[in-house]
């Protein structure tokens, strides 16, 4: 299934995954992260980690060795160096970026552009979202040349795939190159975050021993992020006067722009959208 591999490693979650230290060095830093983070928010710590864990990848971030465990002391320091105006807090959390991936760097320098121009947040953010867009869509073409080493792994994934699901994507990702970001990004967001799920699911294969990381772990993800996204809808905190969740659908809109299909690089959106589920508050202090 080409939704389920393209653009990831082949793992596999088992006891051998990481040692006893690893998880508990990983436990530890969730623990005091999270209890941080929802401290500064005034959420409760319990349920925002309960809700967490019902994501699988949540789990395989503790019992391995991933990345996706520097979002949390990312977001932890974020806010920190934003609360304390501390550029030692700043500097670790943009280390924190570069071991997750050089993609989180750019995003937050980006955010920290955007909260330091004020005037930038007091417009009327449907209109800066759509200023981005259009920006993006520009910038992507200008600089293909600059990102054709990806841009030629994807092709190769795509070949290597064809008749296999690539279909939809590749079109996608053709009209993106030809500037048309603008365009494609609503559908490509829909299939990052949540395809991968819910083809798993209509195709019996969310239980499959084959590729039990992918087709498992990964696709029942994006399940619970659909149910997440879901109650965020329905309980009306799904707005981008929502300081938390425009930053998110910020962050959806920069990752967006690979053409690689990996739906773990969308995991920092998850952890937010919880925060907003469990009561966040729609303007965090000193930006607007």
């Amino acid at each position: 299934c080409f939704i389920g591999k393209l653009g990831q490693r082949d793992r596999r979650i088992s006891p051998d995954s990481g040692s006893l230290f690893q998880t508990i060095l990983n436990c530890v830093v969730f623990f005091f992260s999270i209890t941080y983070i929802c401290r500064v928010l005034q959420v409760n710590p319990l349920g925002v980690s309960l809700i967490l864990l019902l994501s699988p990848l949540t789990v395989s971030t503790l019992i391995s060795i991933n990345k996706e465990i520097f979002v949390f002391p990312f977001l932890a320091l974020a806010l920190s160096g934003y609360y304390n105006k501390s550029l030692a807090q700043i500097f670790l959390a943009i280390l924190c970026c570069f071991l997750i991936r050089w993609h989180m760097f750019v995003f937050y320098i980006l955010v920290i552009f955007i909260i330091s121009f004020r005037g930038f947040l007091r417009l009327d953010r449907k209109y800066l979202f759509a200023l981005l867009l259009l920006l993006f869509s520009f910038a992507y073409v200008s600089l293909m040349s600059f990102f054709s080493g990806v841009i030629d792994t994807a092709h190769a994934s795509f070949e290597a795939y064809e008749g296999q699901g690539v279909g939809i994507f590749v079109h996608l990702n053709t009209l993106q190159e030809r500037g048309f970001y603008f365009l494609v990004f609503p559908i490509k967001a829909v299939q990052l975050l949540f395809a991968t799920g819910i083809k798993s699911f209509l195709e019996g294969r969310i239980f499959s021993m084959v590729d039990i990381y992918n087709y498992t772990f990964v696709a029942l993800h994006c399940i619970v992020s659909l149910v997440v996204f879901l109650m965020v809808l329905w309980r009306r905190k799904a707005s981008l006067n929502n300081d938390l969740f425009f930053f998110s659908l910020l962050f959806v809109l920069f990752f967006t722009l690979s053409p690689v299909f990996a739906a773990r690089y969308y995991y920092l959106v998850y952890v937010v959208w919880v925060l907003v589920l469990m009561g966040a508050p729609a303007k965090i202090p000193r930006i607007d």
